[in-house]
């Protein structure tokens, strides 16, 4: 069966937020308790519900236990992603919140002009916890926050876990440098009898630089492939959990790659520059 987020709300909801009506009706103020009970959908659910078919005027059960609670479509609406985080929208269906109830009650306001200052949003805040006492001085208004504090608050957690993880990859392209340079270096270096041997019998600079470099060239560019083709593989493997990025950014893994790069041609031309400079005799004698 399919999964859909449930929402009790009042009939001004969907005008708040804006939400489009792609057929039938809203939920009205009529919608009460002992007339028949009604909700709205959203064009995703109404697709994955009824497969194309005509889904006004259908009954559904929100539940699948014993007690199911049947309501008839009167609407279907455009969809609206659920929350801050999500890149998609999900599939929502909307009852009247006077024909079901709610155990808590979210009030949103919307000002009648620009509202972009903290002030004017303090003040908006301010004026919907009178309205609350107004109607009853006894309930209480447990937090008032504007909608972008809510956003950061939804995302506060993604945040601290992209920094934990941007450091973690920060150490882990460190040690990757390190161990590049360390395994150029020393492949290099182990070279150094046979670069002396070819300085002594003539050798250019360039040809030797050339020759050491083809070999680094073929070492590092296997292993510039091979992660390429992992790393690509685990970002789709983990496509949905990135947010705000695309698990195929190409200037994050070029840049990655070209640093790499460079990090073994440094370490492939110091050691080689060092034997090449080096006396060819001693150069033979190296262990």
């Amino acid at each position: 069966r399919p999964q859909a987020i449930s929402m009790m709300v009042s009939p001004g909801y969907f005008g708040l937020m804006k939400i489009v009506l792609k057929s039938g009706r809203f939920l009205e103020e009529t919608d009460v308790e002992g007339r028949e009970a009604v909700c709205v959908i959203d064009e995703l659910f109404a697709r994955d519900l009824f497969r194309g078919k005509e889904a006004l005027g259908r009954r559904i059960a929100p539940t699948v236990d014993a007690q199911r609670d049947y309501c008839r479509v009167v609407g279907i609406v455009g969809a609206e992603i659920f929350l801050a985080h999500e890149a998609s929208p999900r599939r929502t269906f909307y009852r009247a919140m006077a024909q079901v109830g709610s155990q808590s009650v979210s009030m949103m306001l919307r000002g009648a002009g620009a509202v972009g200052t903290a002030g004017s949003i303090e003040s908006l805040l301010a004026a919907g916890k009178r309205s609350v006492t107004k109607v009853d001085a006894e309930q209480p208004v447990q937090e008032a926050r504007g909608y972008q504090q809510l956003i950061e608050n939804t995302l506060a957690g993604f945040q601290i876990l992209a920094i934990i993880m941007s450091c973690i990859g920060a150490v882990a392209l460190t040690l990757a440098c390190l161990g590049i340079y360390g395994v150029m270096s020393y492949t290099v270096s182990e070279r150094t009898s046979e670069i002396g041997m070819r300085m002594a019998m003539g050798a250019q600079t360039g040809d030797v630089l050339m020759l050491v470099g083809k070999q680094a060239f073929v070492m590092c560019g296997a292993g510039l492939a091979l992660g390429l083709a992992i790393g690509y593989g685990m970002a789709q493997m983990f496509s949905g959990m990135i947010f705000g990025v695309s698990s195929r950014d190409f200037w994050a893994l070029s840049s990655v790659s070209l640093l790499l790069a460079f990090v073994a041609a440094v370490s492939m031309y110091i050691p080689a520059r060092r034997a090449i400079r080096m006396d060819p005799a001693n150069a033979l004698r190296h262990d």
